[in-house]
């Protein structure tokens, strides 16, 4: 079992030396510095951006900057949102 099974399921796991969770850790860390970098009136654009970062973005969302997260939607489990 590799480390982002590992994290997916709940358990203990060591995120810092594994290339495809830092990866994916600097990826979610640049759609939130590219999301924090927007005004709040460019909604359009910031809504692009979370649909990239996270798994499902309600009708009305407003978030508020700053905004951060590890890794974005890729530890959301998909039975939530069916």
């Amino acid at each position: 079992m590799n480390e982002l099974d590992k994290m997916k399921a709940g358990l203990w796991c060591d995120a810092n030396y594994d290339q495809q969770l830092i990866e994916k850790r600097l990826n979610a860390m640049d759609l939130c510095f590219e999301l924090n970098q927007l005004k709040p009136s460019l909604e359009k654009e910031r809504y692009q951006v979370l649909k990239e970062l996270l798994p499902y973005v309600p009708q009305g969302l407003v978030l508020l900057s700053p905004f951060t997260c590890d890794y974005g939607k890729i530890l959301i489990l998909d039975k939530m949102f069916l």
